[in-house]
């Protein structure tokens, strides 16, 4: 299936703070029956990374969509340096400075180092096997020995969904250790 993409109206933007990750949420508008909405990452190269929402087909070419514009909710999940305070967040309205907050999620904690073992919750909102690979990568598992070798296990997985800007995602926590 060809992704058709364009920038869309937003209402809303926000943005919060969880552990490592930068979640964006808000409202957009869908350009028709067939596309849904979408936080990614832009296309230009610079840093901090900036972000774009787009309005994306979703059905087969050649498939009835009626032209309405449909307002609808969107959230997005990335790694974002720690040390900033805002985000840009482009639009077709052009590009936001979002302020980050907290994020008020209620779930376990995001990494934490528990007798020389690291704990670490990786989201995905596309497939498990992308929550393994975030939660993995928020390890950070390191060692001095050059051929160290490291163990991830599985310890809880599951599905989230709901809130106020339909969090669905995929979740999987890991806890990891130098061997």
């Amino acid at each position: 299936m060809i992704q058709n993409c364009r920038l869309t109206h937003c209402e809303e933007v926000n943005a919060c703070r969880f552990g490592k990750d930068l979640i964006i949420y808000g409202q957009g508008d869908a350009l028709s029956g067939c596309d849904g909405v979408r936080v990614q990452y832009s296309p230009l190269d610079v840093f901090p990374p900036q972000f774009v929402v787009m309005s994306c087909r979703q059905s087969p070419i050649g498939a009835f969509c009626s032209q309405l514009v449909v307002p609808t909710q969107f959230i997005g999940i990335f790694k974002y340096p720690t040390d900033q305070t805002s985000v840009k967040v482009g639009t077709r309205d052009g590009l936001r400075d979002v302020p980050i907050s907290a994020c008020r999620i209620a779930t376990p904690a995001h990494a934490a180092d528990v007798e020389g073992v690291l704990e670490a919750i990786g989201y995905s909102a596309d497939s498990y096997d992308d929550a393994i690979r975030n939660a993995y990568a928020n390890l950070d598992l390191k060692s001095d020995v050059a051929d160290a070798l490291f163990t991830a296990t599985i310890v809880e997985s599951g599905y989230m969904s709901g809130g106020i800007v339909g969090f669905d995602h995929f979740f999987v926590k890991v806890r990891g250790r130098v061997d």
